[in-house]
């Protein structure tokens, strides 16, 4: 049976997800991080951590003890024999306190695929979000980015990259966002409003490695349609190449050659990251 860590102790998920402790969690302000486990090892680890904890005065969270946090992970995926897939960390406002649950995710079907995923997007047009030149978080309050994936589910896409109120292109709904364009990588940059995202940064490092251009800079929503290649990224799925956007196909309609070598690349250094020995 497989366990959760909530609050100092490890129970068995299926007493935990109609505990009441476990319902509060989604009740008050709180933060959370999706990290990629492999062999065993959380992917950038200390960079997840790094984050949770920097974001927990934004939200008015006293941070939970790192070493706390860093011994939880550890334990839990020990418990369950957790060898490839991701764990769910959420620290909220609790009675008094911070609390914390990390829990074990499944794998999505793009993440276990050993080429590069691909994806469909289109422009969610309805609404700017409002957070623009504000600290962005990952909150556990997420009703603007539902909002957003629903939309792209009603187009039959695999994700929405949305505007902030100056009419730029800020993120997907769980995706950070890149475009290629005459062999430069641009995207948008954190001043936008997007979330600065754990892939994202180890992404544009890599690609400095690989010597090519980077850019976070503001993109207009048009100027995906005469990009070359775009592609996306987040902690499970890696990076995906996007082939078509508001129904047209970007590029030829495939997975680009950069998009490709660095979704090589980035799958090489989680193996090289986790691998033991």
């Amino acid at each position: 049976m497989k366990q959760i860590y909530l609050d100092g102790r490890f129970i068995r998920q299926a007493v935990a997800s109609t505990s009441a402790a476990a319902a509060g969690l989604k009740q008050s302000a709180g933060l959370f991080e999706t990290m990629r486990v492999r062999h065993g090892r959380v992917y950038l680890f200390d960079r997840h951590l790094e984050r949770l904890l920097a974001s927990c005065p934004v939200v008015g969270l006293k941070a939970p003890a790192r070493q706390e946090l860093v011994a939880a992970v550890k334990e839990l995926v020990r418990r369950n024999g957790l060898q490839d897939g991701a764990l769910r960390l959420v620290v909220t406002a609790g009675r008094g306190r911070t609390e914390v649950c990390i829990t074990e995710r499944p794998l999505s079907v793009e993440a276990s695929l050993e080429d590069t995923p691909v994806f469909s997007a289109v422009l969610y047009d309805r609404e700017q979000a409002g957070f623009s030149g504000v600290p962005c978080v990952k909150t556990i309050h997420r009703d603007f980015y539902c909002r957003v994936g629903s939309f792209a589910a009603s187009q039959k896409a695999d994700e929405a990259f949305f505007l902030n109120a100056s009419f730029e292109l800020v993120e997907g709904s769980r995706t950070n966002v890149f475009c290629v364009r005459q062999g430069d990588v641009l995207t948008p940059p954190l001043e936008s409003g997007c979330l600065p995202g754990i892939t994202r940064a180890r992404a544009l490092e890599l690609l400095a490695g690989m010597k090519v251009r980077c850019y976070e800079t503001a993109i207009g929503p048009e100027w995906l349609y005469g990009a070359e290649e775009i592609f996306v990224t987040n902690a499970l799925i890696g990076v995906a190449a996007v082939t078509r956007y508001n129904g047209r196909p970007v590029g030829p309609d495939c997975r680009g050659p950069l998009t490709s070598h660095l979704a090589k690349v980035y799958q090489n250094d989680v193996e090289n990251a986790c691998r033991i020995g």
